[in-house]
This record gives C-alpha cells, sequence and structure tokens, in this order.
C-alpha cells in the first residue's frame, strides 16, 4: 500500500518525487561524541555569533515575489533591514536563556540566524519547553537563503517533519511521524549531522534518521536557525528555549 501511494505521488508530483528520492531513512545512530564548542548561549559574544529577524525582515515581508522569482531563476534582493527582538522576546545570557512570548499576530515569525559552520560533522543541541501549539518549531540547516534549506520540524504540535526548501519551492513531508510535545514541560533537542546523515533526537531518543546521496547546494559552509512561526492570529508562541549550543563532533 506504501509503495502504491508512492508511486501515484510520483506520477502526481515528480519533483517532490526526484527530491525525495535523494534521501533514505536509516537505522542506527550517527556518531555523537562532541569535539570544539563552536559557540553557547552563555557566551558574552553571542550576538556578534547570532542575527534576530522576524516577520518585518524584508525577505519575509516579501516572501512570495521572493519565492516566485527565484522559482523563474531570477534573485530578488531587498535590503537587508534591522529587527528588534525586545517586542517578542527577551534573552537572559546568564541563565542560558530565550524567554519567547509574543502578541496573537498573523504571520507571526521570528528566527535565530546562527554563524556559518564549515564543519561536515556538528551537533546543534538546546533545551525547549512550550506553552503552547503554534504553526512552526523548526530548525533550517545546510541553509543557503530562504529559498534553500533543510529543515526538522514539529508541525502545529501533532507531527515531526522532514522537509527541503530547494529554489523557492516548499517540499513538504518528505519523512514524518507524529509527534506531540506536553506544554511546560522541558525537552532537550539534537540535531546532528555527520557527513551525509542527518539525525533528531528528542530526550536522546531518535526522532528521525536521514542520509542523503548528495548535497543539493554545494557548499563549504552554511548557516543553521532555530525558526517559530504561527500562520494565524489564533495563538501567540510562548516557549522558552535553553542552553543554546553548537559543537563539532568526532
Amino acid at each position: 500500500m506504501i509503495v502504491y501511494k508512492l508511486a501515484q505521488k510520483a506520477l502526481r508530483f515528480p519533483k517532490w518525487f526526484r527530491i525525495r528520492s535523494n534521501f533514505k531513512q536509516i537505522k542506527g545512530a550517527c556518531g555523537t561524541e562532541t569535539g570544539e564548542t563552536l559557540w553557547t548561549l552563555r557566551s558574552r559574544n553571542i550576538f556578534s555569533d547570532w542575527v534576530y529577524k522576524d516577520e518585518k525582515w524584508n525577505f519575509i515581508a516579501n516572501l512570495d515575489e521572493y519565492r516566485t522569482a527565484m522559482k523563474r531563476g531570477t534573485i530578488m534582493e531587498y535590503p537587508d533591514n534591522n529587527c528588534t527582538y525586545n517586542d517578542k522576546c527577551k534573552i537572559y545570557v546568564d541563565q542560558s536563556r530565550i524567554h519567547v512570548d509574543t502578541d496573537e499576530l498573523n504571520n507571526n515569525w521570528l528566527c535565530f540566524f546562527f554563524n556559518q559552520v564549515s564543519a561536515s560533522s556538528w551537533k546543534l543541541s538546546f533545551t525547549v519547553s512550550i506553552e503552547n501549539a503554534f504553526t512552526e518549531l523548526q530548525v533550517s540547516f545546510n541553509y543557503v537563503d530562504l529559498g534553500n534549506r533543510y529543515r526538522f520540524m514539529i508541525r502545529d504540535n501533532k507531527e515531526a517533519v522532514f522537509e527541503v526548501v530547494k529554489d523557492g519551492e516548499f517540499f513538504h513531508r518528505l519523512y514524518q511521524k507524529r509527534l506531540s510535545l506536553d506544554y511546560n514541560r522541558e525537552y532537550k533537542f539534537e540535531i546532528i549531522r555527520q557527513e551525509n546523515k542527518y539525525l533528531w533526537l528528542i530526550d536522546n531518543k531518535p526522532i528521525l534518521r536521514v542520509k542523503e546521496k548528495r548535497d543539493l547546494f554545494k557548499q563549504n559552509a552554511y548557516k543553521q536557525c532555530l525558526i517559530l512561526y504561527n500562520s494565524t492570529n489564533n495563538a501567540a508562541i510562548r516557549c522558552d528555549i535553553k542552553d543554546l549550543s553548537m559543537f563539532r563532533i568526532q
């Protein structure tokens, strides 16, 4: 039945199937032994390691135009305007904590971009507790720009997904499983890359594991980012993020 459904989807959505065929789910663990610490939330120079953006960022405010142009092979350029995080979150460096508490907004989007990592094997680690459901709790990695990236994500606090954005087009639910987080409970997230393998752990339990045949973007270094998003004004985004850290792994 699963093979039949995939065959039908391949006929209806050939581009989606080609992207999915570049990845396969795997068993077993990636290497997780940490080496050099690249940065932590407790670092006093964290604001030079990070960039904060929200829905006022020109690339998000003009996202539909940006994506449409990218699909046509055109790159739109916008002024890279600054965004102020104080309206949506508080950062407590001494506590290694980000407290997010937004208003109920349409297209409520905020993102922390982390500096490029040239290592082919790394681990991004943090603890999160959510107070309510919202559309996306997302880690984007192998990030070139908004139109080219991989992502692990919890959608609507109902499912965990692995997805790809390429040339401005979203390839949803390449792999997925049911998953919900309890409110006001801390969970440890780890996103691990080891060469061409990608592993997502929550509380040391594997959620999704994929292996790629080839790097879709072929860059020497990539950014990673943490994105929180709610699509409508039916809910705020309220959560705590602690102990954000980036490591090389052996």
